[in-house]
Parts: C-alpha cells; structure tokens; sequence
C-alpha cells in the first residue's frame, strides 16, 4: 500500500449487486457510537452505499475546502475517486477507526468509497481455489493485506481475457468505467457495463474468465479474509 500524507486531525468483478443491509449483534458491537458515526454526523456527505453481516459501504462526497466535525468509522479500507486531499485516483489506505476530522484542502469536490468492517474476528476462510493473485499475478496486485483483508488492484488492458480464476468475497470498486463480461469459460455471456465509482458486493463465486470489452479497465477489491 502506498504510503499517502493526509490532512487528518487523529484523536466476479462486474454487474455484482449491492448486499441487502443484514444486521447481528457482533454488528452492533463494532459500530461506533451513534454520536460519532460519521453516517451521523455528516449525513449529508457521508451515506451508507449498501452493507451486510460483514462491511458497510460508505461513499463520501466532500466539497471544496470542507473540514467535517469530529467522527469516527468502523476500521476498513478508503479508496479515493478522485484526485483529492487523501491522494489520486485509486489511492488506498487502512482506517484504524480512530477519531479524527477530515478537510478537504482541494478547489474540487472529494469523492471516496471507505469499506467498513463490522467485525473484528471471525473464522478463516480457506484461500480462493484459484486464488487471481496467484494465476494472474501480473494483472492482480496486493496492495496491502492484513488477518482480516486483502487489498488487491485489478488493471486489464483494452481486449484482455483473465485466466479461470476467483477470489475471496469482498467489494470491488471500479476506478474506471467499464464494459465486461465474467462467467465460466464456455458460457454465453451478456456484458455488463458500469461507471466508474461503482461499488458492489461479489461472492467468492466459482472459477470464471473475465474479458474486457472496453478501454483499460481498473479497479480495487476489498476481499474479507474472515466470515
């Protein structure tokens, strides 16, 4: 992962749908307080995108020269959207979850998506049957990884087809737009196009091909490590 200087005060790959919310109580246990959650104290640039038993979707919109209140989030992983205060495009780094203010020092809007993690422990899960890190290495690449995620950027050249390959659940988050098709090898397919910012909820699923119908195509997939 890079390392990226913030200005923050401390105190299948497409056409995946977004999960249905799913509370628990370990659910309950992780959230933060409700008078520092930052989905309460900046509803209006910060709103839940969808979430399950296991992460919460925020996307972030701040505007020019914004400072929010004092909040916090859940631990998970940021992704900028945009060339912002927290870095460029694509950019990632670990939340801790501590309390902190936000500003966003640009002369344009900021935009993000930050993953949740609405626990802390759970059971391991067995590493994909073909793990994409490991059959194609050179097109899927560990941004950081830790117990509980694996951070992994995904760039497909223009026409590319993948390897069969999988993953473990996670969100992807397309930094790109994108026109695709992902299904087992042999299948007719229909492709699928979304646009850039797009985040969505995908199973570790079985082993698929991944063809890119469009430009080059990016994106980050936060995959849990946990269940």
């Amino acid at each position: 992962m890079r390392s990226i200087l913030m200005v923050i005060v401390l105190a299948g790959v497409i056409g995946c749908q977004p999960a249905e919310p799913a509370p628990t109580e370990s659910t309950e246990r992780a959230m933060a307080p409700a008078s520092l959650n930052a989905v309460d104290v900046e509803p209006d640039i910060s709103k839940v995108e969808f979430e399950n038993d296991l992460v919460r979707v925020i996307r972030t919109r701040r505007p020019a020269g914004h400072k929010s209140a004092m909040h916090t989030h859940m631990a998970g992983v940021y992704v900028s959207l945009n060339e912002e205060t927290l870095g460029e495009v694509g950019n990632t780094f670990d939340n801790a979850g501590e309390e902190h203010e936000t500003e966003n020092t640009t002369e344009h809007e900021s935009h993000g998506v930050m993953v949740e993690l609405k626990v802390d422990s759970g059971t391991p899960v067995e590493a994909p049957s073909h793990d994409a890190v490991v059959v194609d290495g050179e097109h899927h690449s560990v941004e950081f990884e830790n117990d509980l995620v694996r951070v992994v950027r995904m760039i497909y050249p223009e026409g590319y087809a993948t390897p069969e390959h999988n993953h473990y659940a996670g969100v992807n988050i397309l930094l790109t737009a994108a026109r695709a098709t992902s299904g087992p090898e042999g299948e007719e397919l229909e492709p699928a196009e979304n646009e850039a910012g797009y985040a969505a909820w995908a199973d570790t699923g079985e082993p698929h091909i991944t063809t890119n119908l469009g430009g080059e195509m990016q994106l980050i997939r936060v995959e849990l490590k946990i269940q």
